[in-house]
């Protein structure tokens, strides 16, 4: 942080408490940071095997294979290419009911947030740096001011915790959480008003990772620290400059001269825990970050450059030794064709063999790459590389060791944001002061009117008794009895409560994203006969399912022309033998071996 100026300079509308408090935090902040010092320089050489930004040596071959991105990138692709379903469950009779509601209104908030665009940047960080973050907010502008819960993934060397932490589930017991963040002059002036003329700006300490050079710009530059912390156990946010100015405290009011205090604050969120969430992907005992596969490929990629380099050195081509007497014409060398003028070149020219590099060179290099594969279980072959596999049942078990790998990664993040979405849906419940259309994702021409409010006041149910069954039944003689009844207070009033829903996250569930692959799954359907029910032998699917099928989900219309091309077999009635496709025996278009069905084959019959 940058030297903090003398107290006088704040005096003016910062008591000596809020000063002392600053300052005392940002000392701690700063020895926080130098306690980061060794993850700075592991994160930074990683970043640069990553991007090929390795300083290059004078008079050396600086061979760059990268096999850092490929891989991250590679694992990435196959959990961002899934579906990201989100289901709600009541956990009791009067929850079930609005589970509808969370299931529409988590699926909305997550589609604003272009949510597979935020974990692509989590997902990046998680496996280059071992651990990643992402924190919920509160935009009351977004969406033409009706707000919005906004997710954001902060960088990893700008969040800060409590030192006594050291297990990243443990991170709510944390004194502080804070995150330290670049903003402009412009930026302060419209959020702070008056108070920004009190930062000093343009002398930040730049020397995080990932800061970008020192620019003329950065003149109007400070950092701006946030403070997430507890006070009376409610949650409290606090924001203050690099150099100790107080810009907002959620437990005090800016009066225009001064700080006071509010009477009975209330918790920055209801839900009134941290707002961050932490996700490690290899832990290190007693340490909160953990380490990543940028981490395990870094060396394996330098052994790679290594021995490129040596071969490239050992590979010189051959060297032509000419007789000064010869008489050489030594810039006819270099023409493409043509006789070399010279005296007797049997005796006087030598060729001298350097081509020689040692065979063993190559087989460290294989042996690289397969420890590559080892290491971080994730198989060049789901990134379209031709393998190591020497047979087609060691390629098949490279590919399941790959998807088990991401497996559980992608159950590792639906933990994570199943927390997320349990305090996102809190959030609409406490923030929405007015209800709203919500478009269901799954049809644009269907819409719903939800009012996140009235979670707030779900009736509590309990099961119904003898008096209440008796009653129900004399003036509804003609239903079933009831199971459940409303609960009363002493004063006969019906009991509310807030809505209890159990969220899941399925990341990978529906039908998959790749549209040519689903296009090629609607013709195999159609070209499919099945017994139906009623022992007719049809069409899996039928040419206008298929063209209904192509516009909703790939967004593809198809004239008559393009759908008559779409080739069908026609179903043959049955005359004492089995029909041409058993009903679940070739789903899909493939046997229960995995092998293709002939009959999913256009205009081939079983």
């Amino acid at each position: 942080m940058a030297e903090k100026k003398q107290g006088d300079h704040r005096s003016g509308f910062m008591s000596q408490e809020e000063m002392h408090e600053c300052d005392e935090f940002l000392g701690k902040l700063e020895m926080n940071r130098g306690e980061m010092a060794d993850y700075y320089n592991d994160w930074d050489k990683i970043q640069e095997a990553y991007a090929m930004n390795q300083e290059l040596e004078d008079n050396a071959p600086n061979s760059r294979v990268n096999i850092v991105c490929a891989n991250i990138e590679g694992q990435i692709d196959g959990i961002i290419a899934q579906n990201i379903d989100v289901t709600c469950i009541g956990e009791g009779p009067s929850d079930k009911g609005f589970a509808r509601w969370g299931e529409i209104g988590l699926d909305w908030t997550l589609r604003k947030n272009r949510i597979k665009r935020t974990l692509d940047r989590f997902i990046r960080r998680f496996k280059l740096f071992g651990h990643s973050w992402i924190k919920l907010g509160w935009d009351a502008d977004a969406v033409k001011k009706f707000g919005l819960v906004e997710l954001t993934c902060p960088p990893p060397q700008q969040m800060f915790v409590d030192q006594k932490i050291t297990d990243p589930l443990h991170i709510q017991d944390a004194d502080y959480i804070a995150e330290v963040m670049l903003r402009s002059r412009r930026w302060a002036e419209k959020e702070y008003g008056e108070i920004a003329e009190a930062i000093h700006f343009g002398t930040s300490d730049r020397s995080p990772i990932f800061a970008k050079e020192m620019t003329t710009d950065d003149e109007d530059a400070f950092w701006l620290v946030q403070r997430w912390f507890f006070s009376d156990g409610k949650l409290r946010m606090q924001e203050m400059s690099d150099d100790g100015v107080l810009l907002r405290d959620s437990f005090k009011k800016w009066d225009g001269k001064k700080f006071a205090k509010k009477e009975n604050p209330k918790p920055y969120y209801r839900y009134n825990k941290y707002p961050y969430f932490l996700l490690a992907c290899y832990y290190e005992e007693g340490k909160l970050l953990g380490f990543g596969d940028g981490r395990l490929l870094r060396p394996l990629q330098d052994m790679l450059n290594d021995l490129y380099d040596q071969i490239r050195r050992a590979a010189k081509p051959n060297r032509d030794l000419f007789d000064p007497n010869s008489e050489v014409d030594l810039d006819s060398i270099d023409e493409d064709d043509g006789p070399i003028p010279c005296m007797n070149p049997n005796q006087n020219h030598k060729t001298v063999q350097r081509g020689n590099v040692n065979p063993a060179l190559f087989q460290l290099i294989e042996n690289i790459h397969r420890e590559v594969q080892r290491v971080i279980r994730f198989s060049e072959l789901m990134m379209g590389q031709q393998g190591m596999s020497d047979t087609a049942t060691e390629a098949a078990i490279q590919q399941q060791q790959g998807a088990s790998s991401l497996d559980r990664t992608k159950q590792m993040l639906e933990e994570m944001l199943v927390d997320l979405c349990v305090y996102s849906l809190d959030l609409m419940m406490e923030k929405y002061g007015a209800a709203k259309f919500f478009r269901i994702s799954e049809d644009e021409d269907k819409f719903e009117w939800i009012d996140f409010r009235k979670l707030n006041s779900v009736p509590a149910m309990v099961p119904a008794d003898d008096a209440y069954i008796q009653q129900f039944s004399a003036s509804h003689p003609e239903e079933p009895k009831p199971e459940w009844m409303a609960l009363l207070d002493e004063q006969g009033k019906e009991v509310t409560k807030s809505v209890d829903l159990d969220i899941k996250i399925s990341i990978g569930a529906g039908l998959p994203t790749n549209k040519a692959f689903l296009y090629e799954m609607f013709e195999k359907l159609g070209s499919m006969v099945a017994t139906g029910k009623d022992g007719v032998p049809k069409n899996v699917l039928t040419r206008e399912e298929i063209r209904a099928l192509a516009e909703d989900f790939l967004g593809l219309p198809l004239d008559d022309e393009e759908l008559n091309a779409i080739p069908l077999q026609m179903p043959i009635p049955p005359q004492g033998s089995m029909p041409s496709a058993m009903p679940g025996a070739n789903v899909g278009g493939l046997t229960p071996n995995g092998n293709p069905a002939m009959s999913a084959l256009p205009g081939v019959t079983a």
